[in-house]
């Protein structure tokens, strides 16, 4: 996400709505001067569940839309 361009981040609706709901999370690890390995970390540990969310809401028939993990 980091490389991404907010624009890009905007136009995409999961990336956000994750955005919105993590956003301070970040900054306050970035506050107390966490490393970035341990923020891409934190990072990996929040975003995985979220999609793993997001996919089980759209399932359909018992199988999953890859649409939802486009462009991320």
């Amino acid at each position: 996400m980091a490389n991404t361009p907010a624009d890009e981040i905007h136009k995409n609706e999961n990336l956000s709505n994750f955005n919105n709901q993590e956003l301070n999370h970040f900054f306050k690890m970035m506050k107390d001067k966490k490393s970035d390995i341990e923020i891409i970390e934190e990072l990996k540990i929040k975003l995985i569940p979220f999609y793993h969310e997001l996919a089980i809401k759209n399932v359909k028939d018992d199988e999953v839309e890859f649409k939802y993990l486009k462009n991320n």
